[in-house]
């Protein structure tokens, strides 16, 4: 459905003019502004498909279709994540054309440079109907920058995964983040598999945050994800019902069966996680938890005995509690804790994507899937 560019127009004034200080709204005069539109950027405004992401931290990227060509659009790239320069858009009425449209979604906003005095001055200190060049409102307008996209490296079909985007250039471009690069890693490496998406909001809060005791708990939840998922793929297993664990999950769900906590945690590490991650989890809680404690040689069940107590700990966590026995190196326990989330969706990437499309988990991006 095309749009009507006077009222998109109209939007973006009116958006404008909130940034003009309230001393002067009394002053802006009752007169007629157009912005002058060349015939692409017209037609990109009418006609360009778009949809943004959800906001990380004020960060937002979109994704645009337009004729043949399909963009993505951010305020800035990391440095790590530099592509292609020959994908970056040049073309000035694309770029004036979609920055009406997000200017109008609220994406984009005046840049850190502009006050609401200058655009009382630049736009609505005029007493005669007005029609402006496209740079003179651009110029007032923060800085964003279009590349085409295609789906050879990165699928997007849903919304999720413009949000799994959003997320890498936020990893990307804080390498450092938590101090600790080996974290950071291996939630880049989550990110890049599709099932990331059914635990994108997880990983987002993970990205909104630098307590290492909140970290620890969204880690957790990425795996208390597979509790009902793991349950209903063993039952289809067990009652040779392999086809059926859409409805298996959906039964599990709507008749509230539940299972202990722990006994879900202990089999999904005994049947997904890696050897080595397990070993190496098994010698962390050894020597930073369990210290003085005799050795078990069932080290799945400490392994996940230390996650579920430590878990319990911060979230249930009250003064004069038992508190968490290390804290003092539990960045440490994250890293080991990421590369083991890490290893159980890579082992579950086919079925957590096969189970949720039957679900229709997942937003499709009506655009894309045409």
């Amino acid at each position: 459905m095309s749009r009507n560019i006077k009222e998109q127009q109209r939007k973006m004034f009116s958006i404008l003019r909130d940034f003009v200080p309230e001393d002067m709204q009394n002053k802006i005069p009752d007169v007629e502004r157009r912005i002058h539109l060349s015939r692409c950027a017209y037609d990109v405004v009418e006609k360009a498909k778009y949809i943004c992401s959800n906001v990380l931290l004020d960060e937002r990227i979109a994704l645009i279709k337009y004729n043949l060509h399909t963009y993505i659009c951010v305020k800035k790239i990391p440095q790590s994540f530099i592509r292609d320069q020959s994908s970056y858009v040049n073309n000035q009425d694309v770029l004036y054309g979609i920055g009406i449209l997000l200017f109008n979604e609220r994406m984009l906003t005046i840049s850190n440079e502009t006050t609401g005095y200058m655009v009382y001055d630049r736009i609505f200190g005029f007493t005669e109907d007005m029609e402006y060049e496209c740079d003179v409102v651009f110029e007032m307008i923060q800085n964003y920058t279009l590349f085409e996209f295609d789906n050879q490296d990165f699928e997007m079909y849903y919304k999720e995964d413009l949000d799994r985007l959003l997320y890498m250039m936020f990893f990307y471009d804080n390498r450092d983040y938590g101090q600790n690069m080996e974290l950071t890693s291996n939630i880049l490496q989550i990110l890049e598999m599709d099932s990331s998406k059914c635990i994108i909001s997880i990983l987002g809060n993970i990205a909104q945050t630098r307590d290492a005791s909140m970290i620890f708990l969204q880690l957790y939840r990425c795996i208390e994800y597979l509790f009902i998922i793991c349950k209903a793929l063993d039952l289809s297993k067990k009652y040779d019902m392999e086809g059926e664990t859409k409805k298996m999950v959906l039964m599990i769900d709507s008749e509230k069966i539940h299972f202990p906590e722990n006994g879900c945690l202990n089999q999904i590490i005994c049947q997904y996680a890696l050897s080595g991650v397990l070993e190496e989890y098994y010698d962390y809680v050894c020597n930073y938890v369990n210290k003085n404690e005799i050795k078990s040689e069932q080290k799945e069940k400490t392994v996940s005995d230390y996650i579920y107590a430590t878990r319990c700990k911060i979230a249930h966590f009250k003064y004069g509690q038992e508190k968490i026995s290390d804290a003092e190196t539990l960045e440490k326990s994250n890293v080991i804790l990421s590369k083991l989330v890490k290893s159980i969706f890579q082992e579950l990437d086919d079925d957590l994507m096969k189970i949720n499309k039957d679900l229709d988990t997942f937003s499709e991006i009506d655009f894309m899937n045409n």
